[in-house]
């Protein structure tokens, strides 16, 4: 709802919109033939219902994580996003002077809370459910090359965008970035 309003949200939280719900069944759909052995999210409500709604019609239940919450804008939180979004570079570094953190220290957070999640489960199918920013900054912290278009297009991934990392001997490897597909091909289905 509050990207709807155009308000900056990181660590508070706002509902999903029915469209919201709607893209996390059709990613859900998508993701049909993927058998989930665990599934994970951050603590914000928005995300704990986006895996539900992927994980519609699965007895899996879904663990939070605070450390999968998205990137922290400090006093940015819940004022209006043309306020702070109106440079290229204000994601960056602009919101630790706020109180909140650095891309860099989202990244860092982010990918140390995927490495020790593969390492909880080396065997199976992890669903991790997370935001735009922080994903994206988990990315560059992994695999800058991976996520330079998206930073240079500045805009956050999409909803309900899919990433898919293989572990292999405790190192994470990108296999798929960003991708929109498995949303798009479980639209209308039933």
């Amino acid at each position: 709802m509050f990207n709807v309003k155009r308000i900056v949200q990181g660590w508070c939280d706002s509902p999903l919109t029915a469209r919201g719900r709607e893209q996390a069944e059709d990613c859900g759909r998508g993701l049909k033939d993927v058998p989930f052995d665990y599934a994970y999210c951050s603590t914000s409500e928005r995300t704990l219902d986006t895996a539900l709604g992927i994980l519609k019609g699965r007895d899996l239940a879904v663990q939070p994580l605070k450390s999968l919450k998205e990137m922290n804008f400090g006093e940015a939180e819940g004022d209006a996003m043309d306020d702070w979004f109106n440079e290229p570079e204000a994601i960056i570094g602009k919101f630790a002077e706020a109180g909140g953190e650095t891309f860099a220290e989202a990244g860092q957070r982010a990918l140390a809370a995927w490495q020790d999640i593969a390492a909880k489960h080396p065997e199976g199918n992890i669903l991790i459910v997370t935001h735009g920013a922080v994903l994206m900054a988990g990315m560059q912290a992994l695999a800058p090359a991976e996520t330079e278009k998206q930073l240079a297009s500045e805009h956050a991934p999409e909803n309900c965008c899919v990433t898919i990392l293989r572990s292999e001997n405790g190192t994470l490897i990108p296999e798929t970035v960003f991708d929109t597909s498995f949303r798009e091909n479980g639209k209308g289905g039933q």
